[in-house]
This record gives C-alpha cells, sequence and structure tokens, in this order.
C-alpha cells in the first residue's frame, strides 16, 4: 500500500504564518498582535477601519 503524502505546512510564528511578519519595520509581536485581533474582529461582525489597517501593514524594513 503507498504511503499517503503528507499535506503542505506552513510554518507558523506568533499565531500567524511566518511570512506576514518577515521585512517587517515593527516588532514581529506587535504585528502578530495586530492581525490577530483584526481577524477576530472580522469574525465578530465588528467594525475594521481598513485604511488603518492598510497603513500599518504596508511599513517595510528599509534596505541597507
Amino acid at each position: 500500500m503507498p504511503r499517503k503524502k503528507s499535506k503542505r505546512k506552513v510554518k507558523y510564528e506568533k499565531g500567524v504564518p511566518a511570512k506576514y511578519l518577515q521585512n517587517k519595520k515593527n516588532s514581529k509581536g506587535s504585528v502578530a498582535r495586530e492581525i490577530r485581533s483584526t481577524a477576530k474582529a472580522y469574525k465578530e461582525g465588528r467594525y475594521i477601519d481598513l485604511k488603518k489597517v492598510q497603513k500599518s501593514r504596508a511599513v517595510r524594513k528599509k534596505k541597507k
């Protein structure tokens, strides 16, 4: 009997996919907290200020 192929694993860091935290100017913890809180508010149907979220997520590290 052939082996079952395992599903693709996404590396998680601080409760969110690690890819979301790469190259961020702010600390990984604060970025992850913002993502988790926004997701929770969205699931609960609360209002989300999209302009504020987009602005905070667009901040990137400067290249040296």
